[in-house]
């Protein structure tokens, strides 16, 4: 009968193939969606793990962005790419606040925090390493949500066209 194509193993293409089909899918306009998915990347970058939930739902309703990309893309800090995300943004944003970190103290600064990602532990980071990680956070966040939010318009646009014309052309081939 129907034969169904083996996915390669460790392949995200097919995940990848799945997860953007339920973005440009979502219900509301292009720009709705697309201020939902900035919000998301934005709040990933600026609020630490664990709070960012917390800020991007009622930020979500505030800003008329849709839900559910603003909530997946927040992800885009998690348990995995944390380890390498912290770190480069705390040191890249000490140098914007110009209170230069070695890498010796980031990473006795953070061990901590990637033990234990609490609010306490964030919290007993200290001012410089505080604002570092915030000024490092807003840079990445302008990096990812401006480009993240054309992107996303201009995605779901496309799709929704080509859509378009695949419905129009089955109406066509049905008239005939």
């Amino acid at each position: 009968m129907f034969e169904r194509k083996k996915r390669e193993r460790g392949s995200l293409k097919p995940l990848l193939r799945y997860y953007m089909l339920k973005l440009v899918r979502n219900d509301g306009t292009p720009e709705y969606i697309a201020r939902g998915v900035a919000l998301g990347l934005a709040v990933g970058f600026v609020i630490p793990m664990f709070f960012q939930l917390a800020v991007a739902i009622p930020l979500s309703f505030l800003l008329r962005a849709a839900k559910v990309p603003a909530i997946a893309f927040t992800f885009v800090s998690n348990h995995f790419t944390v380890f390498l995300i912290y770190p480069v943004q705390c040191w890249i944003g000490s140098y914007l606040i110009m209170r230069p970190l070695t890498y010796r103290e980031l990473e006795m600064k953070l061990k901590d925090v990637v033990a234990d990602p609490s609010w306490a532990t964030f919290s007993a980071l200290g001012v410089d390493l505080g604002l570092a990680f915030l000024a490092g956070g807003v840079l990445f966040a302008l990096l990812t949500a401006v480009p993240g939010y054309f992107l996303t318009v201009r995605l779901v646009k496309r799709y929704r066209a080509a859509r378009e014309r695949r419905r129009l052309k089955k109406a066509e081939e049905k008239k005939l």
